[in-house]
């Protein structure tokens, strides 16, 4: 009964709709007055639901013998209904990226200079969803990174999925240079629009910063809890790219 409560919720259907709808496949057809003794709504508002469930095509009304009944529709109905939810819910994704992309287009021209903000964003999905904003970016522009190699390429859960993510970066043209802590395995970077160098920076542990723009993300992954920590400051951006040409210009290719 629980399970059938979830996705009918996840439907849209209120609790008396749910609690109707349930009463009437579990039972078969009733009348108003059965459908009221049994779910203990009161008339009027268990018609107001039924006239809704209705509307859904989830339930439907015959008269027998001048004695009106209401069974559930077709069980199919509700799989209709849940690629319904799905189309609208796709075309409200294509209205919130819009939107997103308006916003940035915005914030470009009218965010302060001086504007500043902090985020911690722990677990496995939030990092994703703060590291795919990468691709947000356009042909030529360039992700920095500072730190041990292989804190995110090689963590649980995220390994697969940012290879991924970097493909599709390599595909719009986005640069990305790093300059990493010297290891046993280091090696020359393969891929295109990619360029990595390593220097002694022991001393930074398990950590990796990235930066671009305004953003700056610092990822400490622990088993325990993993988490990134979003920074929105210009000023910190271009202080971390005045370090990041120092070390780029000590640092050495494989």
């Amino acid at each position: 009964m629980e399970d059938k409560t979830k996705i009918l919720r996840t439907l849209g259907l209120t609790n008396g709709e749910i609690i109707v709808y349930i009463s009437l496949l579990h039972k078969g057809a009733k009348t108003a007055s059965q459908l009221s003794k049994e779910t203990n709504l009161n008339r009027s508002n268990l018609y107001r639901i039924l006239e809704r469930l209705i509307d859904k095509k989830l339930v439907f009304s015959s008269i027998i013998e001048k004695i009106r009944y209401f069974s559930v529709t077709r069980p199919e109905r509700i799989n209709e209904l849940f690629n319904k939810k799905i189309s609208s819910l796709k075309e409200k994704q294509k209205e919130v990226q819009n939107f997103v992309k308006e916003a940035d287009k915005i914030s470009e021209i009218e965010t302060p200079h001086s504007e500043f903000a902090v985020e911690v964003h722990e677990g496995i999905n939030e990092i994703k969803e703060v590291l795919g904003n990468v691709l947000n970016l356009k042909r030529g522009e360039i992700i920095y990174a500072i730190g041990k190699e292989g804190v995110l390429s090689e963590y649980p859960g995220i390994k697969y999925w940012i290879d991924t993510l970097f493909k599709k970066r390599i595909e719009k043209k986005i640069k990305f240079l790093a300059v990493y802590n010297l290891h046993n395995k280091a090696r020359k970077a393969k891929s295109k629009n990619t360029e990595v160098r390593y220097a002694n920076l022991s001393e930074i542990g398990d950590i990796e910063i990235t930066f671009y723009k305004s953003t700056l993300l610092i990822y400490v992954m622990t088993k325990e809890k993993p988490r990134v920590i979003f920074i929105k400051s210009k000023e910190i951006v271009m202080a971390m790219l005045s370090y990041f040409k120092f070390l780029w210009s000590k640092a050495k290719e494989m």
